[in-house]
């Protein structure tokens, strides 16, 4: 083998490990996320192809490294993921009315609050 096929070998090799830990990541999130509060909550693959775009076009725009960019890309993510927990979580667990209970707050909603915001009112009420 020559050294370009090498290269190659150990570049395929890397991304097939970032990917398999990306997955991984991505795994024990969501099962997490249903574990404890028993809700099935699928904006993981949403958020991580944001932080790929985040990533890219700082590449494509800044010529920032992928791995550096990581520094700038992670912490967007937080403070986009706090501004929408703020911003969307309050109205909807104040604005609807869950199907077994009154209306509740953001600060102790019950778990069929997060299942009325996750899946929507029951349409039966």
């Amino acid at each position: 083998m020559d050294a370009i096929a090498l290269t190659v070998l150990a570049q395929q090799v890397l991304l097939g490990l970032l990917l398999g830990g990306l997955y991984g990541l991505a795994a024990a999130g969501l099962s997490l996320v249903f574990g404890v509060l028993k809700v099935l909550d699928v904006a993981h693959g949403e958020l991580i192809m944001l932080g790929g775009y985040g990533t890219f076009w700082l590449f494509a725009l800044l010529r920032i490294d992928p791995f550096a960019s990581l520094l700038l890309v992670i912490p967007g993510a937080l403070v986009l993921g706090a501004a929408w927990s703020a911003s969307v979580w309050p109205w909807r667990c104040t604005r609807w009315r869950c199907s077994s209970g009154p209306r509740t707050t953001a600060r102790s909603p019950p778990p069929t609050a997060a299942r009325c915001s996750t899946w929507g009112r029951s349409p039966s009420r």
